[in-house]
């Protein structure tokens, strides 16, 4: 069976693994936190809500007397109820329930309509109004007087005629403006003839215009009032700077208007039932809130509101979504580059221990072939005047194999150390016992040593012994006869440089076990793991170590510190 890191993978592999699970669980964090934020929110707007709708009623209602409340006043009172807030509901009703006169008031579809003038010349010919209309509507300002007749317009066919226009444009609507060329009004009551529908995308662009006429009876007793604005002349209207009017109240075929009907029935049973929430696709669910209140014994209001929780957060949604993937992008790649380094680790180290065993294999396939053939020819008494010979070289091959082994038990064991014990070691005098080892191999070579320096540092010394000897010793084995070796050494570092017949390619591979460079290198009896033991020494102890080749002079250096 394979091992997981026989075969090599990327950065790329782990992401792609990592990256989905961290995904899922970053969007259920930021869910369960959505879900949290939106049930504070929830309660903060039914606090305003409750305020905004019912207290703003239940204050009117419990404060005005009977020649107060007419259907044009409590149709005004419910449906300004309903314009006067900062939370975008986009259902909205409010019933009221008279239990003195069995009668009910809601806050079905209107618009409102606003005729406002402050030129002088449009100010005059009101003025000639009844005293009592004038000053009912007009403002006194700081430096001129406003006249601002506000009043209601039920016409359902006019309405529908609005709604059937914003219907053509539902894709890209975003809101409508409604300007008023011809409106007639009576105190709080109007009848639009016609007007000008102008239709908004998201953008504030103008995406259609509509000119509505209404075939709607004007009553007796109405006065009329004609926009500067209008295409048209009339000689019985007065005219005013701007005639200004939305749609508003609860939308005429909504989920809410289909509330109105069952309310009104709920207060006649007494049986008032929540409603929470109305049905769709997940991405148009809307949160209901239900508020009731009763202004003295007379009046009962009711209001139910719904507003579409990803219409209202989108913005805050948006960036939390995004912020959530480049969170996860991030975090997944984090996770997947620590799980990348753990197994190229992994991978690096089996594919070492692999090299290690075919180099130690093929390395003792040699002087175990010239053991058994010398031992061969000792048995078979083939050359018996080489007896002695033979037995030197199944000495000298048994040797080597020795070396070669105590060897790798020594690199197998560093590489397991995961720290070791250290103190002060005098670097001068582990060079000089190094130096006294290998005296005959020196003497024998005429080598000429030159040592230059002194120092302490921190190390265990019987692995500082063993890596200065094995650098030494390298020195020593692969210097050609009467060749030079330099050995520097202080406190900071210890380099040692020694001759040779010609530069080795490819030095820094040294320090791999069983690698000996070239074949002047691999000639010598080596076990080529002197370099090898070093580095892992070196690391072991968090010094730098490096080798080079240059000018026909190969080079190992220690950065202690």
């Amino acid at each position: 069976m394979k091992r997981k890191t026989d075969k090599k993978r990327g950065l790329l592999y782990y992401f792609t693994r990592t990256f989905p699970v961290v995904l899922t669980f970053a969007f259920l964090t930021g869910f369960t936190f959505y879900y949290g934020v939106l049930k504070n929110a929830l309660g903060v707007m039914e606090t305003f809500s409750y305020q905004q709708s019912n207290y703003s009623i239940y204050d009117t209602l419990k404060n005005a007397g009977d020649s107060e409340i007419t259907e044009n006043s409590m149709k005004m009172l419910l449906t300004k109820a309903m314009v006067v807030r900062d939370y975008p509901y986009n259902d909205y009703c409010t019933v009221v329930y008279d239990s003195e006169n069995d009668k009910f008031y809601d806050s079905s579809s209107v618009i409102y309509c606003i005729a406002e003038a402050s030129k002088d010349e449009y100010l005059k010919p009101i003025e000639n109004l009844s005293d009592d209309y004038f000053s009912k509507n007009c403002i006194s300002g700081t430096k001129k007087q406003n006249f601002k007749a506000a009043a209601l317009c039920s016409d359902p066919d006019l309405m529908e005629q609005i709604w059937s226009c914003e219907r053509k444009h539902q894709t890209n609507y975003q809101y409508s403006l409604i300007e008023a060329d011809d409106v007639y009004i009576k105190d709080e009551s109007a009848v639009i003839k016609n007007c000008t529908l102008s239709i908004y995308n998201k953008n504030n662009r103008l995406i259609a215009s509509y000119d509505i006429v209404s075939d709607a009876v004007i009553p007796d007793g109405y006065v009329h009032f004609q926009s500067e604005k209008s295409d048209k002349h009339y000689d019985d209207a007065l005219t005013v700077n701007c005639i200004a009017a939305s749609c508003i109240g609860t939308h005429k075929g909504s989920y809410c208007d289909s509330l109105i009907p069952e309310l009104k029935k709920s207060f006649l049973n007494g049986d008032i039932h929540m409603f929470y929430c109305k049905k769709g696709n997940p991405f148009s669910w809307s949160l209901g809130y239900n508020g009731s209140a009763n202004a003295g014994p007379r009046w009962k209001i009711y209001t139910v509101s719904y507003f579409n929780t990803v219409n209202l957060f989108f913005d805050e949604i948006l960036t939390d979504v995004s912020l959530l993937l480049a969170a996860a992008i991030a975090f997944s790649y984090l996770i997947a580059r620590l799980r990348y380094m753990r197994y190229r680790k992994e991978y690096e180290m089996n594919e070492y221990r692999n090299s290690l065993t075919a180099a130690l294999a093929h390395d003792l396939k040699t002087p175990l072939a010239a053991i058994s053939g010398y031992a061969e020819n000792l048995i078979a008494n083939v050359h018996t005047e080489k007896r002695e010979t033979y037995a030197e070289s199944i000495l000298k091959n048994t040797q080597y194999i020795d070396r070669m082994i105590a060897d790798t038990l020594d690199l197998a064991k560093i590489e397991k150390a995961a720290e070791v014990s250290s103190e002060q070691c005098n670097t001068e005098k582990i060079i000089k016992d190094a130096l006294v080892h290998f005296s005959e191999e020196i003497q024998a070579k005429k080598l000429v040593v030159k040592l230059d320096g002194t120092g302490t540092v921190k190390a265990n010394p019987q692995m500082m012994s063993q890596m200065i000897t094995n650098l030494i010793g390298n020195a020593v084995r692969y210097t050609p006869e009467k060749g030079t070796i330099e050995i520097n050494a202080d406190s900071n570092s210890l380099r040692i440089s020694n001759d040779v017949t010609e530069n080795v390619i490819n030095a820094k591979a040294l320090v791999q076990a069983f690698r000996k460079g070239d074949a002047a290198r691999s000639s010598c009896s080596g076990s080529g793991l002197g370099l090898a033991i070093a580095k892992q020494i070196a690391d072991l102890h968090g010094f730098r170590f490096d080798v080079n080749s240059e000018n026909n002079k190969f080079t190992a250096y220690i950065k202690f510190r």
